[in-house]
């Protein structure tokens, strides 16, 4: 499995588990990046306005995404 973009099947290890990340920086959203892509629902809290770590470089793109909006 390419942890870079690729999606895994619904058998993956953490498919079914879920996840809160509240905070901001760099090493926490790719761990929260990587429990994604192994199945993992991640819930992520952001400060209103948004995570800081969008607007900073190279952290601006991560990846493809599993994203959801509430």
């Amino acid at each position: 499995m390419a942890i870079g973009g690729d999606r895994v099947s619904a058998d993956a290890g953490l498919a079914g588990c879920r996840v809160v990340e509240i905070g901001t920086g760099s090493a926490l959203a790719y761990g929260a990046k990587l429990l994604a892509a192994f199945g993992a629902e991640v819930l992520k809290i952001e400060p209103q306005g948004g995570d800081p770590m969008r607007r900073i470089a190279p952290c601006a793109d991560i990846g493809d995404g599993h994203k959801e909006s509430a």
